[in-house]
Formats: C-alpha cells, structure tokens, sequence
C-alpha cells in the first residue's frame, strides 16, 4: 500500500532517480510499500505513496479481506508516520462494484468513503461502468464536489477514454468530468515534489460490459494517450510521474482479437518512445505477486545500489509482504532528458501467509 520514494531536493542542478517501479496489479486492492533511497543530491525529499487497486466496494470486513476501516487505520498511521504534507494516496480503479453495501446505492457508499479518508486521485476499472454513464457521471461529480467538513474531492483521471465527434471519430476530448491527470504537490516548501498522476483504463471496457455504458466513448491506446499528454505534464511542472492503470499485468486479455498489453509491456513502450513513468500502479487482472524480475524496453546496469523495496499486496484489501532489491543509476535531471528508467517488475506467484501491517517497515 507504501511506495516512499526519493527525488533530489534542487531539482535545477541535481541528478534524478531512474528507479521505475511496476506496482503490479495484485489483486482486489494493492498494498504496496516501496522505498527508495537518495541518488546524488545533498537533501533528497522522501515522500509516500500509498495506493489501492479492485478495491471492489468491500467496505465491511469478510474472511481476510479487512474492510474499509482496518484500511483506513492503516492510511492514517502511515500518515502520522511520515506526514500527511509527504503522502498521495492512489487507485488504480473498479473500486465501486462488487458488494451488496456498495451496490444497492450504485457505488455512492464506496465514494463517500474514498472522499473521507482522502485520496487524491482515482482512475476508471471496466466496472465503473457497470451502471452506465449517467450513473458513473453521478459519481464522478460526487467523486470531485467541493470539500466538506470532512470530506475532500478525489479527482478521476482519466487519459485514454475519450469522446467521439458527431462523426463517430475518437477525439482527444476527455471523459466528461475527468482530467487526464492531475499534478500534486507533496511536501513543504523549500522541499516539495510535483507529481503528475496520469491514468489509463482498460481498453477492453467496450467489449466486457454493455454496449449503452461505453456508447460515444473511445478506448484508446494506453502508451499513445500517456505520450500525447507527456510533454504537459512536464510543462505543469512534474518532477514524477506516476501512471495509475487497469490492464492487468501480462499481455492478453479476454481474447476479442486485438492487442491487449499489460503493465510490463506498457513500460518498455513508454521506456522505448523516450517517455518513461517514475511508477506504475495497476489493476484489472488480479494478480498475487512474489518475487521480482527486471522488464522493460531498455535497461542499464545500476550504477549504485541496491536499494530496499518493500512491497505488500493481495485481494480486497488483503496485505502480503515480499521483500524485494533494487539498484539505481545516475541520470542528469531537465526537461529534455528522456532516458529510459531501469525499471523493476514484480512476477507472480504463490501468495504469501497474511501478514500484520505493523510487521512491514521501510528500510
């Protein structure tokens, strides 16, 4: 559910981590924690990520799977920790299906719950159009309302589901309501990180549910849509990037007979085309994970290192811990400079024993 990474202080003369880490999809609602340790800049900030994904409405606790309060215990003790000013809280999407609590009221328990205990941003699963576009544009305008007493807006991201002209061709209109990404501020000033936060959503959502849910709306290309809005991101001031998506994590899909990749694919395309991401977070396929392995495009040899991630998933809100090692090279920060990051993928596996939240530490 933790991923606490580094990122120089002086981003005008310092260098920048290369670590990608591929968050990989495990099952209904990823508990990650990663940590990241300096590369070459005097102050490095630290800042957390935390992050779920096919969270599925399981708001109330059932077998092993911890409900929304043992969840939120856990967001806020992380966030005493380390400093609510240094944490994100992310989704990876389909959060709002799969329970009756959360389905007799079509996801507004489930979203009242996410604007609650504070995340910043979600993107969109094939489930949340499980109940057509004029339900999910209620809850994407609940999602995104004006804070309350104690509520605050969680803002849906959203990059390769877009509007169709009256012609029926795909434009680059998004999703109504949505933004392709947002670009957070985590930290305090002098010491702040800007994190772009861009999402794509499964591109088989057409296909996997009814046809009125998805009617005028396009699915496009998940590496295409991340390149089309890379350089702004940039622009906006991003000095991470993180890619919340829901593809799953190996290339397949439900066999409709196109091309369906998953998140590993999907960094050695951004890698390749010069636009990588700092951290992917995904969903969809639900995949226990152990152990890892090196993916992507293009990978150099670290150059210092290793360094210590700790990575913790499962299903609903399940935690399983896994250690992992990873290393780092050097790489000169601007705002042309796009070579590809060494990235870190995590294969799946046996899940492990359920293990305590206060057992898993960074280090």
């Amino acid at each position: 559910m933790l991923s606490t990474l580094s990122y120089p202080g002086d981003s005008s003369t310092s260098t920048r981590r290369t670590t990608l880490v591929l968050a990989a999809l495990a099952g209904l609602a990823v508990p990650v924690i990663a940590t990241a340790g300096p590369v070459a800049a005097a102050d490095p900030i630290n800042f957390t990520v935390m992050h779920t994904n096919d969270f599925h409405g399981n708001l109330e606790p059932s077998g092993s799977n911890p409900g929304a309060a043992r969840v939120a215990q856990r967001i806020v003790d992380v966030r005493a920790a380390v400093g609510e000013e240094n944490t994100l809280l992310l989704d990876a999407g389909d959060f709002m299906q799969g329970t009756l609590l959360s389905n007799l009221r079509q996801g507004l328990p489930t979203v009242d719950y996410y604007r609650t205990i504070g995340y910043d941003a979600v993107t969109f699963g094939n489930h949340e159009f499980d109940w057509g576009q004029t339900v999910l544009g209620d809850r994407i305008a609940q999602a995104e309302a004006p804070a309350t007493g104690d509520e605050t807006p969680v803002e849906m991201v959203v990059a390769n589901i877009t509007q169709k002209d009256s012609g029926g061709e795909c434009t680059w209109t998004p999703l109504a309501g949505t933004t392709p990404f947002e670009v957070f501020t985590v930290g305090t000033a002098p010491n702040e990180v800007q994190v772009g936060v861009i999402g794509v959503g499964s591109v088989e959502t057409p296909y996997i549910t009814v046809a009125s849910a998805t009617e005028g709306l396009c699915f496009r290309d998940p590496a295409e849509s991340i390149q089309y809005y890379y350089d702004d991101m940039l622009a906006a001031g991003s000095d991470v990037i993180v890619v919340l998506s829901h593809n799953g994590y190996t290339d397949g899909g439900y066999g409709y007979g196109f091309e369906v990749y998953g998140d590993q694919t999907l960094a050695a395309k951004l890698n390749t085309a010069g636009t990588p991401a700092d951290l992917i977070i995904g969903g969809h396929s639900h995949t226990n994970l152990r152990g890892h392995r090196r993916c992507a495009g293009v990978l150099r040899r670290p150059a210092r290192g290793p360094r210590r991630l700790h990575l913790r998933h499962g299903k609903r809100g399940r935690q399983r811990g896994v250690d992992v090692a990873a290393g780092t090279h050097r790489r000169t920060q601007g705002p042309g400079d796009r070579r590809p990051r060494h990235v870190l993928c995590h294969r799946p596996g046996l899940p492990r024993p359920h293990q305590p939240a206060d057992r898993l530490r960074a280090g």
